[in-house]
């Protein structure tokens, strides 16, 4: 096959092989063009899937710190409430006394403690009557402060205005902490 084109070839004028090799030389340039076009983008392409992947890798390296970070600050929080030993009870009589608040009745509201559990939420359900909410604001100020605040929470707080006297209100709320369970 080869010799049948090479004899073809000689039997052109020399003018048609050289538009003929001209011909052949424009289609292996453009051929070359394209394979380095083909190339490049390649090329391209893959930096930009590594640099997402870079971006990626930073990504998880970030969530994985903070997730240890996570760990960290729970296992601490743990350890606090081991050597902490904080009573309710006593801790709202004594912001009670402080602030000059009598508390009209105090219930416990803790849940059934789960077995193998490690940890124990005690709440007391906790009615303070007739107080202007500057008193009761200073109250749970109190509160907070002699609990060291993150171990101990208020919920499910209702406050009412009294009707015959409008600077005074009703508060019942709910505190709750942690302890380690016995």
């Amino acid at each position: 096959r080869m010799s049948k084109l090479t004899e073809l070839f000689r039997g052109l004028s020399p003018r048609d092989q050289r538009a003929l090799g001209l011909l052949g030389l424009v289609l292996i340039l453009f051929l070359g063009f394209l394979t380095v076009r083909g190339v490049n983008q390649a090329r391209s392409r893959s930096a930009a899937a590594l640099t997402n992947r870079k971006a990626d890798l930073k990504k998880v390296i970030a969530l994985a710190t903070r997730y240890q970070e996570a760990i960290g600050d729970k296992e601490a929080f743990k350890a606090r409430i081991k050597r902490t030993r904080i009573s309710l009870a006593s801790l709202l009589e004594d912001a009670g006394r402080q602030n000059q608040i009598e508390i009209s009745d105090m219930k416990n509201q803790s849940p059934a403690k789960t077995e193998g559990a490690k940890l124990a939420e005690e709440r007391i359900r906790v009615t303070i009557k007739s107080i202007t909410m500057d008193q009761f604001v200073h109250f749970i100020d109190t509160l907070m402060q002699r609990g060291r605040g993150d171990l101990i929470r208020v919920r499910e707080l209702s406050l009412k205005t009294q009707f015959e006297d409008r600077e005074m209100i009703n508060a019942v709320f709910v505190v709750s902490t942690w302890k380690e369970a016995s």
